[in-house]
């Protein structure tokens, strides 16, 4: 969908950066991420946040509000400001919502969130977005259920908040997920579920692990809600971009079909119903649609996409089931095995879900150890984390994890080459490792000293 949404993009662009540029005093300067703003309401919560370039106080600006799971406001905010930029949006990302949070910890988050922003920035209340990923794809959901004036949401590698009730106002939803992410099966789900109830929604799957989106699949969900705002009125229709998207989108439905690859040329059809129904005539789509629905060699290709998720739903289950069950040999081995699929040419969907596979065992094996750990269990956090960085050895998580247990254990050596190795391999929070109890003997020291300095 990248290169397939660039004329879009350009004329965006365009039509974005009209207008000069009329900035009060009272605003932080636009054009750069500003962090620890503070909720006045609520002195505790604070946000990042991004005015886009073009920014000026006499006109509304619709704005996005996002969630990381580890409370990184700035980070989606410094990843996806070319687009704010290109398009006009305000951002503002969270500093407290966070992975582990009760409902009501998370509701005042979001409501106080909201409060803030609308209270002191020029917001075009008719579009007022949430975002987030993983764990904060579930506050972002939850945000639009508990607030009418969320108009939509973009769901990226996790679905709604589980055990939540059902949505008391309606809401756009954009779902995203990589094709080698462990949450794509929930995502997958989560869009027959969302087609039930009736909410508006659209489902885009990318190259891509379980992380925050590239800018280019983000470009993709912002279109999608600029043209549903098309729609309902809330912006002026502007025709030639819708033209410039049909015409792209065209000139990739007929290189699928010349392919005869009926699963690409559905999808691409889907999206065209999706991004241009009420904008332009879509029966054309809808007709083609059903033709390629109704065909034997479709059919069977969607069975065996079905087939494989229950699969992997089964797999999942297995992990859930042999973690604690199973010693660390009888987990190199299986991971051995998942290496050897993903490397699997002749079978990319079975390679893909071999790599989901060891993903959702990473993702088990963090949320295990850093229970054990707070239950003081630290022969089974040692020997689950482990596992851990076998299945996820390009992650810094559990060599930082390793290090806090050898700092326990007294093992300074030991942490000290952990922590060196999950610097080396990314690790850059500096905050958390600053307040870490288990390293406080060392936060004096030179070596601690020089291991901060590395972190970008």
């Amino acid at each position: 969908m990248r290169k397939l949404l660039q004329p879009l993009a350009i004329m965006l662009s365009l039509i974005a950066c009209q207008g000069s540029v009329k900035t009060s005093a009272s605003y932080p300067d636009p054009g750069k991420v500003h962090l620890h703003q503070v909720c006045e309401a609520a002195p505790d919560l604070s946000y990042a946040l991004f005015l886009p370039e073009n920014f000026r106080d006499d006109k509304k600006w619709p704005v996005i509000v996002f969630f990381d799971p580890h409370g990184s406001g700035s980070l989606p905010l410094t990843d996806y400001l070319n687009l704010a930029n290109k398009y006009g949006y305000i951002l503002i990302g969270s500093e407290n919502s966070r992975n582990g949070l009760p409902f009501e910890d998370v509701d005042r988050i979001v409501n106080s969130l909201f409060t803030c922003v609308t209270g002191k920035y020029p917001i075009d209340t008719n579009r007022m977005y949430t975002a987030g990923f993983s764990g904060g794809s579930r506050v972002a959901g939850r945000a639009a259920m508990i607030r009418s004036d969320v108009r939509g949401v973009i769901g990226c590698g996790a679905g709604l908040p589980s055990g939540a009730q059902p949505p008391s106002y309606a809401f756009d939803y954009f779902g995203m997920a990589g094709t080698s992410d462990f949450n794509m099966g929930e995502m997958v789900q989560l869009y027959a579920a969302l087609e039930q109830i009736g909410l508006r929604h659209f489902l885009l799957t990318y190259p891509g692990t379980h992380n925050w989106p590239p800018a280019g699949e983000m470009e993709d969900a912002l279109l999608w809600h600029h043209f549903n705002a098309m729609r309902d009125g809330k912006v002026p229709r502007e025709m030639g971009i819708v033209q410039a998207f049909q015409d792209t989108l065209i000139k990739h439905t007929d290189a699928a079909r010349s392919m005869k690859d009926d699963l690409r040329e559905a999808e691409l059809l889907q999206t065209a119903i999706a991004y241009l129904d009420q904008l332009m005539p879509v029966d054309g789509y809808r007709t083609r649609l059903t033709e390629i629905e109704k065909g034997d060699s479709y059919k069977k290709e969607v069975e065996n996409r079905n087939n494989l998720l229950i699969r992997e739903q089964q797999s999942q289950q297995m992990i859930i089931e042999s973690l604690f069950s199973k010693d660390p040999a009888w987990w190199q081995k299986k991971i051995r095995e998942y290496n050897r699929i993903t490397e699997n040419k002749r079978d990319p969907e079975e390679a893909l879900m071999a790599a989901r596979m060891k993903g959702y065992l990473s993702l088990v094996c963090y949320s295990n150890v850093t229970a054990a750990m707070k239950q003081n269990q630290h022969a089974l956090a040692s020997t689950l984390v482990s596992i851990y960085t076998m299945a996820d050895p390009d992650n810094p998580e559990p060599y930082y994890l390793t290090a806090v247990l050898n700092s326990q254990a007294d093992d300074s050596v030991a942490c000290f080459s952990n922590l060196d190795i999950a610097v080396s391999k990314g690790f850059s929070d500096k905050s958390r490792i600053m307040q870490q109890p288990e390293f406080e003997a060392y936060r004096n020291s030179q070596r601690f000293f020089d291991l901060t300095q590395k972190m970008k």
